[in-house]
This record gives structure tokens, sequence and C-alpha cells, in this order.
């Protein structure tokens, strides 16, 4: 049915556009807004770093979503601080207050597009969202349904329903039906706007009563000398008893001057502050205040020299409501005494505000239900009741003073909702990581059909090749002491080295002698063989070794480190002379010609099966079923999992009831290299290795998850202001060290930072113009799970073991 709402949108744009486009530059409302909803404007206001993750659009229709969303968006910042942040509105006026609000905390402020299909898709082209965040409402069938088919989740927070809302909705399910299942989550503000989604047809667990997040943020933090300034920018004395209007509408003005015409008879001091709903009317607000009798002015009047005092003071602008309330001793909530449906009453309610509103608050029901039943608020249904309600609570401040403290007890007693949508928020996003690979799109996408046919007959080969030696039909052959196999079953960037250097130490400080069997990758001895160190002396170089081996044996004193192609005769000839009484097998699960005692298992938490298919549509080098033959399985990188465990489950389909350990890369800087100099860890005797917290860094390297190890510079504090990357295993040059140089002075960077295993490869070759810190990956259990780990490791190689009594 999304044929037909297609159909009749093209044909009304085709109808209006030329009217539009006649009339945009003469249009407050659509100046400058035309072409940027249809796609054609700046979505990055900020250069987009590529360290940095698919960014989080947030989305909030006009002024009052927006104010409610600015302190979701900080709290995002916060949370996610890798991720750009990008945030649209649909209204000028909203788009305005966006600007004046985040602009130092989004990476990018723009329009909401048009519903059209073209203006969608070049919207999600251009922004290439990790997730969708809409506030409130502002639902649209089209880009709910391009959010659905390119796998984006989007999260509907702080959601509401009026009775007409509702009603419009059910009217046209065929329509909105679609479009609400395309969220992944809806948060609603109460267990009645829960109960109304799922009437539309939303799954249960899929809605979620969080609260509403204006809860949270509706008092501003302005000290008293502020608040005296503000009152003196007004030309209001401090004693002055100060009534607010906010957000009123047409028709409703004369009503509010005909009640405070009769309250400056009783309390003649007392000034009324009026907000209207849109700014731009404040001078025609000003003169129904002049005709009611009121010496009334705009505060644009008043900056440019109008003489006090006056009656009435008219705000021209946004963004200046909530600072109003803080000053104010009264309030009263506009569009409530004609059908405009009411505002906002949370924010003077949070300032401790006694509030007045009309009948007409349908859209805020339930928060003005709770302010009635407290006692925080009062319902007047015209002039006459307004003006007695206003002097009662003017004059008598023990009557106002119980009201406000009643209205601020409903704000503390129903705040956290913006922590718990957080909560939502995090756990979607890490579902979404998880699996993004899935949902790829463009080239990827495209490329991985092309290929995906050539993974059948690998995996054939995969399976077959695995089967010859679990059916006998070919033999392992068996060293004289136990062997740990440390794999997996993707291509690279599991963390396999940083997990054989914990179990080699590990089983070091249990009293075993372990021994580190590697292939050399890339190391010109790996067709011969050969010890790389002897656990104390290095007797190959990383060009010899490859750069893994390497960077083990400098990592591990007192373990032996030895490579070789052919991995069962390296480690005979090592054994003869440095009698290990365990192996460790670096990257052994496919090494099938030597047998292990151990198999452990590493899978990256954020996207352990990568797209799903084997080489070389993917990054799978066996099928999911071979994780069968393993003894243990490791989530490593497991910050990154989140809610993940539910779309895994054929992993522990085929896992069944062996033991699964995660674990956390906690970088550490090991090393630091003075400018100019050649050395390892260049600095003075006994000195410690300086901190790169705080520190402008340009970055470089070649491994397998160049991304992840640029995340891992932002965890340590520092800034990254560049980089350059290199493939995997890459062999660097003079020329490759010239230019990171040269572009890292270009960038004014303090420090040039690198992995570890990029340094083995330049260590004592080549020298930087700025500092070098040389960032390692420890591999960190918890307490509970480390003691578990260790127990399971040295249980499974003891009978075989001629090391210590265990």
């Amino acid at each position: 049915m999304r044929f037909l709402y297609n159909f009749l949108l093209h044909l009304l744009f085709v109808t209006v556009f030329p009217f539009m486009a006649v009339s945009a530059p003469f249009s407050q409302k659509r100046k400058g807004t035309l072409l940027a909803r249809l796609g054609f404007q700046e979505f990055f206001g900020r250069k987009r770093a590529l360290y940095e993750d698919r960014p989080i659009w947030i989305h909030a229709l006009s002024v009052g979503e927006v104010l409610s969303a600015v302190p979701l968006v900080e709290r995002l910042r916060n949370s996610f601080p890798n991720r750009p942040l990008l945030f649209s509105a649909t209204t000028r006026t909203g788009f305005t207050l966006a600007c004046d609000h985040l602009k130092d905390v989004a990476d990018g402020i723009f329009y909401f597009c048009y519903d059209l299909p073209f203006s969608v898709n070049r919207a999600l082209k251009r922004t290439d969202p990790g997730m969708v965040v809409i506030v409130e409402s502002d639902i649209w069938p089209n880009f709910m349904a391009a959010l659905k088919k390119r796998g984006i989740p989007a999260v509907l927070v702080n959601a509401r329903l009026s009775d007409r809302t509702f009603e419009g909705y059910r009217r046209f399910s065929w329509l909105m039906g679609p479009a609400l299942r395309a969220f992944s989550c809806v948060c609603a503000q109460t267990g009645e706007d829960a109960r109304r989604f799922a009437a539309l047809g939303l799954p249960p667990q899929m809605v979620k009563v969080t609260g509403n997040i204006k809860f949270d943020h509706a008092s501003p933090h302005i000290s008293k000398e502020k608040k005296a300034n503000f009152r003196r920018s007004l030309g209001i004395a401090a004693d002055v008893p100060v009534v607010v209007a906010g957000s009123t509408h047409p028709g409703e003005e004369e009503i509010i001057a005909r009640a405070f015409f009769a309250v400056g008879r009783s309390v003649p001091e007392a000034v009324l502050v009026v907000a209207p709903r849109d700014p731009g009317r404040a001078g025609v607000v000003a003169k129904v205040f002049g005709s009611a009798g009121a010496r009334a002015v705009t505060l644009a009047e008043l900056e440019k020299g109008a003489e006090p005092p006056f009656d009435v003071i008219v705000i021209d602008r946004i963004g200046l409501l909530k600072t109003v309330y803080a000053v104010a001793d009264l309030a009263f909530i506009g569009g409530s005494l004609m059908e405009y449906r009411g505002h906002n009453p949370i924010e003077p309610a949070a300032c401790g505000l006694p509030v007045l509103f009309g009948p007409h608050m349908e859209d805020f029901r339930d928060v003005s239900e709770m302010l009635l039943d407290s006692g925080g608020a009062r319902m007047v249904k015209d002039a006459p009741e307004l003006s007695k309600a206003m002097i009662e609570l003017l004059e008598k401040d023990e009557i106002s003073t119980r009201m406000g403290e009643a209205a601020l007890r409903v704000v503390s007693e129903n705040s956290g909702a913006l922590d718990r949508v957080i909560t939502v928020l995090a756990g979607t996003v890490k579902r979404s990581d998880a699996f993004f690979s899935r949902n790829t799109s463009g080239i990827a996408s495209r490329l991985r059909i092309l290929m995906a046919p050539f993974s059948i007959p690998y995996k054939a080969a995969a399976w077959l090749r695995r089967q010859l030696y679990v059916r006998g039909f070919a033999t392992a052959r068996k060293l004289p002491c136990p062997v740990i196999s440390v794999g997996n079953i993707t291509t690279g960037g599991t963390g396999k080295t940083p997990m054989t250097i914990h179990i080699a130490g590990m089983l070091r400080q249990r009293g075993f002698s372990p021994m580190v069997v590697s292939r050399g990758y890339r190391g010109k001895a790996s067709g011969t063989g050969g010890i790389v160190s002897d656990g104390e002396r290095k007797m190959m170089d990383a060009g010899e070794a490859g750069d893994e081996p390497f960077m083990i044996a400098l990592s591990l004193r007192g373990v032996p480190v030895v490579v070789g192609k052919n991995r069962y005769r390296a480690a005979m000839q090592a054994i003869e002379e440095l009698s290990p009484d365990v192996v460790v097998l670096d990257d052994g699960f496919q090494h099938f010609q030597l047998a292990r005692d151990l198999d452990i298992v590493l899978l990256d938490s954020s996207q352990p099966l990568g797209n799903g298919f084997l080489l070389p549509a993917g990054p799978l080098r066996e099928p999911v079923s071979s994780l069968a033959f393993a003894d243990a399985l490791v989530f490593t990188r497991a910050d990154s999992m989140g809610g993940m465990e539910p779309e895994a489950g054929k992993m522990y389909d085929c896992f069944g009831e062996k033991p699964v350990f995660r674990t956390l890369h906690m970088p550490v800087v090991r090393e630091w290299v003075r400018a100019g100099s050649r050395q390892e860890q260049a600095c003075d005797p006994g000195e410690k290795i300086p901190s790169i917290g705080g520190r402008k860094v340009f970055l470089f390297s070649g491994i397998a998850r160049n991304m992840e190890f640029a995340k891992s510079i932002v965890r340590l504090g520092a800034k990254p202001v560049g980089f350059l990357f290199f493939r995997d295993h890459h062999g660097y040059s003079r020329k490759d060290i010239v230019a990171i140089s040269r572009k890292a002075l270009a960038a004014k960077a303090d420090i040039i930072a690198t992995s570890m295993k990029d340094y083995v490869k330049i260590a004592g070759r080549f020298e930087f113009d700025l500092d070098l810190a040389v960032i390692d990956v420890k591999m960190v259990f918890d307490k509970e799970q480390a003691q578990v780990f260790e127990q399971f490791v040295v249980a499974g190689i003891a009978d075989r073991s001629h090391g210590p009594n265990v």
C-alpha cells in the first residue's frame, strides 16, 4: 500500500513544487530550506574523521522536541565519544534552536529531508548512519522503510500517542503500521502509551516504558548572580513578582490580557512576561496587551533603550523560556485556554513554580494530571478564574510555596528516564555493530554477492580437509609435550597474538616452561624454521621472524619463540635444544598436521562471524560448524558484545556446553621513543613512560583492524588529529616514515603513535620528527573468569605435562 502513498505524494509534489520554488525566496518558513529538505545540503558540519564509527542520527520535529533532545545528545556524546553525532530538525525554528544549543556537541546539524524516496536515499547515502533516534514523533513511511531496507536500527524515544494521533495511526494502519514496525525499539513515556503502540500491532517486547526525558532536564542550572543579572536586563527589580505566560497562541493572549488587567488592580507591582509560541508574533502580542491598558514592550525594544517601567514584556526569540521560568514566581501554560492541546508544564514545575493551565492539555494529559493530583497545579477555565488564581498565589506566599514544592516533587519522583533511554540506545548500537557486515550496502554488498559462488567450493574444501583428519584418513603428528592452540575461524583481528602472550605468560608464572610456536607469516625464516628467541636472547629480527612472532618474543621474557611453516618440524628441532614442557601454538586451529591437546578459539565480539560468508565473499576461514571441534570459545573485545548473544545462537548450537569466556582489549603505552632517536624506550633511566592522555596524536598502523587501533588511542584519552593506515603486515620503507612525519607535523600533532606490531618492524631502523608512542594490547579477563580460565588451561594439559605437579 506504500505504492499508493508514493503515488499521491509525487502527484502532490509535482503540483505544489513550482509554487514552492517561486515563493521560497519570499517565505520566511521556506527560505533556504527547500533544497536542503530535498537532500541538497551539508550533513557533516565538521570533517568526518575516519577513525570514528558510523554516525548516530538524532531527529526532532520542532522547538519542543529539540529542547527535549538536547540533554539526550549531550549524553550520547559522553557515552559514544568515537561516533559522529548528526542532528536534524524539520522546522526552521527547530533548526535554529539546534544550532544554538548543539553547535559544540553535534558533528552536523541539518534539515530533515522530505519523505520523497530520492530525498531519503540521498540523505541516508550521505550520512550512512549506524543508528537513527527519533524524538517523540515525526514518523515518515518512506524514511522508515529505507532504514529497514538498509538494516539501520531506529529507536523512537520519549514516544507518546495522543488520542488524535492514535486514532489517525489506526485509521491509516495500512501505511503507519509498517512504518512503526520498522523501529527496533519504542521507548514510551507511559504505560498507556505502550498499550496504544501494542494496539497498533507492535510486539510487546519491542515497546519499553522508560518515562518522560523532559523530567530529567527541565530546570536550568542558573546561579543566583545570573538570575539577578537577567532580571536587571529585563528592568525588573529583585522584589517585584513575575508571572510568566509561556507558549501562548492567537486568541489566547486576549484572555490573558483581561486576566492580568484584573491582577494589576490587586498586585500593581507585578510584571507579566509573555513568550508566544511563535516569537515572530511578539510585536502583535505587545499590541494586544497595550490595547488592554498595559504598558507592553518587546524584548528587542527593551534592549534598544525603551524606558521602563513596563507591565508586560514580550519575548521575541526562542530558547529563553527556561531562563524566564527560573526567575519567575508563577507560571501559566499557554495553548490550554483554547483548543491548542497545551504545552509542556514540566519546565516551570522543575523550577519549583506553582503552575496554572486551562482545560485543553491533551498533549500533556499524564503530566498535567500528575501535577493536579499532587497539588502542584490548578486548572482555570477563563479570564476570571485565571485572574483569581494569579492574585491568590501572588498574595499568599504559603499557598504558592506549597504548590511549588508539590510541583517540584512530581519532577523529582519521575526523573531517571534519560538513563533508561541511554541504556536502550547503547544496547541497540552494540547489537547493530556486532553484525553490521550483514547489513552492508553499496560496493561491499555487491562484491559479496559476486563472490558468493566462489565461497561454495572453498567451503567444501575446508570441510573436506578437516574431515580427512577427523575420520583418520590423515594423521596429525604429536609432540612429546602438550600443545595448546590459539586460533580463530575468521581472518585476522581477533587478538590471537595478545592471547598467545597471555597464556604463555600465565603458564610461566605457574611454573611451566612454555614455548611459543608460530608460522612466522611473511618472515624470511618461515620456510626453513628457526628459533626467534631462547627466552633471553633475540636470534632473529622482525624481518626474519615475522612481525607477530618477534612481538611475542619482545613481550615474553623467559619464554622461547620458534617459527616455521612446518610447525611440527620447527617445534621438534627446538624441543631438543630448549626442553619446553608445553607448546603454545599461535594460529593453530586450521593447522591439522600438528596434534593439539587444547583448542582455544577466539571470536571478535564486535563482528564474530563477519558477514556470515566464507572466503572469498566473507572473512570465515571455516564453516561455523567447525566450532564443534574447539575446547573453549573466547569472545574478545567483549565490551562490544552488547545484546548480541541471541543473534549468535548458531555459534552456541555448534559449541554445545563447552566453556565460553570473555575478555577485553586493554591498550597500554609499551614503549616511548624520543624524536630523532632509533632506540627502544629512549627515556632517561628510571623515567616512567609518559601518558598520551590529552595529547594531539597522529597515528599510523598496518594491522588487520586499523580502526580498532584508532579507537584504542581514543580510549587512552588522546585526541587523534590525523592518521595513515596500511595493509596488514605492511613492510615500512624510508619513504613511508618520511610521509608519516610530514603528515604528523602538518596536522600539528604533539606525538606520533603506532601499534606494537608495527613498531617491531621499524625499531632501530628509522627515526621520527616527533616522539613516538608504541601502543600494545593486554588481554584482560575479569577476576573471576581469569581464575576459571587458568584452571581450565592447566587442567587441559595436566595429564600430559612434564612440568610441575598440578
